[in-house]
């Protein structure tokens, strides 16, 4: 098991030298940086895919792609970083500031802002931030209004914000766009459990098993 372990560690240690082995004049190529970001983080090297997207911002400091390609990586690889979570969360933020101000119709962007600040709210025990990203995720169905996960992750922090009835309204709205989606019912079901209606929920829940038995 020890030499098995050791031979993956050898792997890894030569991806990231392949990687990085590029000539140097792919190094000024935006491209060449993206491509190595989205390697590094496709192996589980976010720490390396950052800094390929601080290359990548470098040279093109106005597209909101690349922003939102920083924020993702800083998203996964944060915490490993050794950076305080606040400080993190902050960081990952900012990208998806950034993003919005070059794109505001982005609905990745406000998605991905929105479910940052929901995280800071939950992992930092700060209700107001569940405010801030109901706004982000209220913008994003307003941008598109067919956009699934928007209304399941509106509907998750209006239940977290203690708003039960307005997060079942978004789960509606959500299972109406997708009425086969069982991670939708069971979402509502929880819900629903949580207000004390007993019967719906389970009755929501028993629907979800059934399309979907395996994750019950």
């Amino acid at each position: 098991m020890t030499n098995f372990f050791g031979y993956m560690k050898l792997i890894r240690i030569a991806l990231i030298f392949l990687l990085l082995a590029a000539p140097v004049y792919s190094q000024q190529n935006a491209t060449e940086w993206l491509a190595k970001g989205k390697e590094f983080e496709a192996n589980g090297f976010n720490d390396l895919a950052i800094k390929c997207y601080n290359e990548v911002i470098l040279l093109e400091p106005h597209n909101a792609d690349d922003w939102i390609n920083r924020g993702e990586a800083l998203m996964r690889g944060g915490l490993d970083s050794g950076m305080r979570m606040r400080d993190y969360l902050d960081n990952v933020i900012n990208a998806y500031d950034e993003a919005i101000i070059l794109d505001p119709k982005n609905v990745v962007a406000w998605i991905a802002k929105g479910d940052a600040l929901n995280t800071q709210g939950l992992l930092l025990s700060v209700p107001s931030k569940y405010e801030d990203a109901f706004k982000c995720f209220d913008q994003a169905t307003k941008l598109d209004p067919r956009n699934v996960n928007a209304w399941n992750l509106k509907a998750s922090v209006l239940g977290n914000m203690g708003k039960d009835n307005e997060s079942l309204d978004a789960y509606d709205e959500a299972i109406a766009l997708a009425p086969n989606n069982a991670i939708l019912m069971r979402n509502k079901a929880d819900v629903l459990s949580y207000m004390n209606r007993t019967a719906e929920s389970d009755a929501l829940f028993a629907q979800a098993t059934e399309l979907d038995p395996e994750n019950n």
